[in-house]
C-alpha cells in the first residue's frame, strides 16, 4: 500500500538520521527531530543513542499486532454466533418435524377410529329405516334394542395440544397450520354433536310419552347426522394426511 511505503521509507530516513547525529555527539537534537517529526513540538532528550531511536521508531508494529488480535477476536465471535444460530435453527427444524410426524400419526389413529364406527352407524340407520317402514318397531323397548351399543369415539388430540406448548406450531408453515386448525376444530365440533347424539338416544326412554313412530324419526335423524358428521371429518381427515404426508421425517 502507497501508504504502508511511505512510513517505512520515513521511518528509514529517522533512523538514518538518528545514528549520524549520535556519531557526531548531538543525542539532544536526534530527540529534538523525532520531537518534530511525530508531535509537532521540539521536545528534549537527554540521553537517546541509535539503539534507542530504532526501537523507538519500530515501537509502532504493537499496533498491527492489536489489530491483528481484533480481527481475530472478532471473527472468533462472529463464528460462535453463527455456529449458535445454526444449532437453533436445527433444533427448531427438529422440533418442527418430529410435530409433524406426530400430527400425522395422531391424525390417521383418528381417521382408521372414525372409519371403524361408520359401518356400524349405516347399518343402524337402515336397520331402523325398514323396521319403520314395515311397522315392526311398536314398543320403545325394541328401538332400545335396535340402537344399543351406539358408544362415543374417542379422538385425540395430544399432537396439537403439544405442538401449541411447545411453540411448534409457530415456526410451520403457515398453510398447514390452516389445515391442521381447521381439522381439529371439526374433530372438536364432531365429538360435540357424537357427544348429543349419544345422549339423546340414551335419554329416548324419558319420552315415554311420546308415540313410538315420533321416537323412532327422531333416533334416525340423530343416527344420520351423526353419519354425515362423520364421513365429513374422515374426508378432513385424508386430506390433511395427504397434504402432511410429504413433510413427514420419520424420527
Amino acid at each position: 500500500m502507497p501508504g504502508t511505503r511511505a512510513w517505512h521509507l520515513l521511518r528509514q530516513r529517522i533512523v538514518l538520521r538518528c545514528q549520524q547525529i549520535v556519531s557526531e555527539g548531538e543525542r539532544a537534537q536526534c530527540a529534538d527531530g523525532l520531537g518534530s517529526t511525530f508531535f509537532g513540538q521540539r521536545n528534549r532528550i537527554a540521553h537517546v543513542t541509535g539503539g534507542d531511536c530504532e526501537r523507538m521508531a519500530s515501537d509502532t508494529s504493537w499496533i498491527a499486532q492489536g489489530v491483528f488480535q481484533s480481527v481475530l477476536i472478532i471473527m472468533s465471535i462472529l463464528i460462535a454466533l453463527a455456529f449458535d444460530q445454526w444449532r437453533e435453527e436445527a433444533e427448531e427444524d427438529e422440533l418442527v418435524e418430529r410435530a409433524i410426524y406426530s400430527f400425522e400419526q395422531e391424525i390417521r389413529s383418528n381417521s382408521g377410529r372414525i372409519g371403524a364406527v361408520i359401518p356400524f352407524h349405516n347399518a343402524l340407520y337402515e336397520i331402523l329405516a325398514r323396521n319403520q317402514s314395515e311397522g315392526d318397531i311398536t314398543e320403545v323397548s325394541q328401538l332400545d334394542d335396535i340402537v344399543q351399543g351406539f358408544q362415543t369415539v374417542r379422538l385425540e388430540h395430544t399432537a396439537w395440544d403439544t405442538a401449541v406448548a411447545t411453540g411448534a406450531l409457530a415456526r410451520m408453515d403457515y398453510g398447514l397450520v390452516n389445515a391442521l386448525s381447521l381439522t381439529y376444530s371439526l374433530q372438536e365440533r364432531y365429538l360435540e354433536e357424537y357427544e348429543a347424539g349419544v345422549l339423546a338416544l340414551e335419554g329416548r326412554v324419558l319420552f315415554m310419552g311420546t308415540g313410538v313412530d315420533s321416537l323412532t324419526n327422531q333416533t334416525l335423524k340423530r343416527v344420520q347426522k351423526v353419519i354425515e358428521a362423520s364421513s365429513e371429518l374422515n374426508a378432513v381427515y385424508e386430506q390433511a394426511i395427504e397434504l402432511i404426508g410429504p413433510l413427514v421425517v420419520v424420527p
